[in-house]
């Protein structure tokens, strides 16, 4: 089965993605930094953490952990929606990332930003925008990089 078509479905079966998907899930994404620059990472979500891979000169791997599903979470622009949240940390420094619940094609338009020193969500400091590429009701298994069984034509 494509993994359009698995979405899909699981998108049709219950109307939105839950916490078992969106928490085992892998994403094609692109983040903006500080200084405006956009960059291209792969997102890994396995539980309560993950890897991204920023696409850089260098591929560089930062980690994420205190990944979360949360059903309703006000965002500071937008209305109320599920998101799957947590902490990312890369190259020494380590804020918070949002993305919110993907639309019916897999795309979420996300964000990132720091802690403040309460440990809370400080502002935004950056877009974190993706398009959801496999999702799992357990731990993935497979290279995500790996497009799987493909459906016949």
């Amino acid at each position: 089965m494509s993994v359009a078509l698995s979405i899909l479905l699981a998108l049709t079966a219950s109307g939105e993605l839950g916490p078992d998907q969106l928490t085992h899930s892998t994403w094609d994404s692109v983040y903006e930094t500080p200084d405006g620059h956009r960059v291209q990472a792969e997102v890994r979500i396995d539980g309560e953490e993950g890897v991204y891979v920023a696409r850089l000169a260098r591929p560089t791997q930062g980690t994420l952990d205190h990944v979360r599903f949360v059903r309703r979470l006000a965002h500071p622009v937008g209305p109320p929606t599920q998101a799957v949240v947590g902490r990312w940390s890369l190259g020494g420094r380590s804020g918070y990332f949002v993305f919110r619940q993907p639309d019916e094609n897999g795309i979420t338009d996300g964000y990132w930003g720091y802690l403040n020193h309460q440990g809370q969500f400080g502002r935004i400091e950056g877009s974190w925008d993706g398009r959801l590429v496999s999702v799992s009701d357990g731990p993935l298994t497979r290279d995500p990089r790996d497009p799987g069984p493909v459906a016949p034509d």
